[in-house]
């Protein structure tokens, strides 16, 4: 990879299932915004309507209506496999939700009220709206700043949209603060405009939404890929974010009550916070420590006989070696080459001659003990690591041959398993590296299979000169 490229998360690296879920999610939420955007139009037209619903459906303002409608028709028009007609009303739906947003913020400047809004009431007795709060404002210029963004990502910067979605989902907590701590000024300008709750239902659902569309991408990608922190923080950012509320909410309420001190609410609240942050750290780091265990155990596990391989033997012979070395100890080093494998691949193919190796490994791990180190070094080479001198190792041996001779003879298989043997035992006065006593034990494995092809040769020409001499 090339310095400085950027590497981009696609959506097909996203879980397939919280995609699904992703999008039934947005499907429901986008009709929650439309029913209720439909409804507060429809109250400031129609006295019929504003009459069934509660006194304070006025606090949505009708431009704020029209901004939210503009905004789910564009999310609900906007999606990937949609035409590019489709795709394009979709921006121009952004686009007049920015403005509308805009032109709120160019009432409160101007001071001289809703100018625009006075156009979306028809009934006169119904009183004339306010401009939608500074808040609202804001958080539909960056809804439809994504909603514009987004589909653009593979030509802008990646952080472009993903700072918008950040600042939006500081706004939606600021906003969910506010109104938990009743502090007014971070939801409105004063007690007719703010942020309404229908209108904050409506901005936490549009975000939720763009955080869905988003989410497959930069920096939001770890919320729906398939990895183990992907998981844990599908299920800890929501604990940690509802947790956190509650704590300060509580304390709130006891404040209120007056059955706590400041003093002793400054304590409490940063023993709360304290504790919640203890049990997230011990949380992930235990996770992340479980991850690394499995990802080195991969590294040092030979894929096919799931024993060491050449990795794992290295970094556990050589420890072995340096134990003995400190307490005065002795070791084997046990050499094994598989005999006739490339036979074995050439009659009945690399399948059979897996299996063979799968057999042969399985032999072995059951007839060591359990802290002996079994390794499959590549192809057709074994070794193995055990604690004491030759005299300890002679009753493994022998179990080794007879397994062998056992398995051979149940006919099941259509090879017999063969091996040749090396073995080297050094002590603690033994200086020779791991690399060192590997080739000494692979050069006495050879000369035993040379020795042994020798005997059967010598075999072979006894009966041949038998043969000839009877005819």
């Amino acid at each position: 990879m090339k310095e400085g490229q950027v590497v981009r998360t696609t959506a097909s690296q996203a879980d397939a299932k919280i995609q699904s879920w992703f999008e039934t999610a947005n499907n429901i939420c986008l009709a929650v915004t439309f029913l209720i955007s439909l409804t507060i139009l429809s109250a400031w037209q129609l006295p019929v309507v504003s009459s069934i619903l509660p006194d304070n459906w006025r606090l949505m303002q009708a431009s704020t209506g029209l901004a939210v409608l503009f905004l789910s028709t564009g999310l609900a028009l906007g999606r990937q496999n949609r035409s590019y007609q489709l795709r394009l009303i979709s921006q121009i739906c952004a686009g007049a939700a920015i403005l509308l947003a805009a032109l709120a913020l160019f009432e409160h400047w101007n001071g001289e009220g809703a100018i625009f809004g006075r156009y979306l009431v028809a009934d006169s007795h119904i009183p004339l709206a306010n401009p939608m709060s500074i808040q609202s404002a804001v958080a539909f210029i960056l809804l439809g700043l994504l909603l514009i963004t987004n589909p653009l990502r593979q030509y802008l910067p990646s952080y472009i949209c993903d700072f918008i979605l950040m600042l939006l989902i500081i706004l939606n907590l600021l906003f969910i603060s506010g109104y938990l701590f009743n502090a007014i000024h971070l939801i409105g300008q004063s007690s007719v405009i703010l942020i309404s709750v229908q209108t904050l239902a409506c901005v936490v659902l549009l975000s939720f939404v763009q955080m869905g569309r988003c989410a497959p991408y930069g920096f939001f990608s770890a919320l729906v890929t398939k990895g183990v922190g992907s998981r844990f923080a599908r299920i800890l950012l929501p604990f940690s974010i509802i947790i956190s509320f509650l704590i300060i909410f509580g304390k709130t309420q006891l404040l209120t009550l007056g059955a706590l001190t400041s003093p002793y609410d400054a304590a409490l609240e940063a023993a709360a916070l304290a504790t919640l942050l203890f049990v997230v750290v011990i949380v992930l780091a235990r996770k992340i420590n479980a991850l690394e265990k499995n990802l080195r155990d991969i590294s040092l596990t030979d894929d096919l006989t799931k024993i060491f391989n050449r990795r794992g033997f290295y970094e556990h012979g050589e420890q072995e070696l340096r134990d003995i070395q400190r307490n005065a100890q002795s070791l084997t080093l046990l050499f094994f080459d598989v005999d006739g494998l490339k036979k074995v691949n050439d009659t009945f193919g690399h399948e059979i001659g897996s299996q063979l190796l799968i057999d042969f490994a399985t032999l072995l791990r059951k007839n060591f003990r359990e802290n002996d180190i079994v390794a499959r070094l590549g192809g057709d080479e074994f070794v193995v690591m055990t604690h004491g001198p030759r005299q300890e190792v002679i009753p493994a041996l022998r179990r080794l041959r007879e397994a062998t001779d056992n398995t051979n003879n149940t006919g099941k298989n259509p090879y017999s398993i063969g091996f040749s043997m090396g073995e080297v035992t050094v002590d603690a006065q033994s200086h020779d590296s791991l690399d060192e006593l590997l080739a000494k034990a692979d050069a006495a494995m050879y000369s035993n299979k040379q020795a042994r092809r020798a005997g059967r040769e010598a075999i072979g020409k006894d009966y041949r000169n038998t043969v000839d001499d009877n005819t």
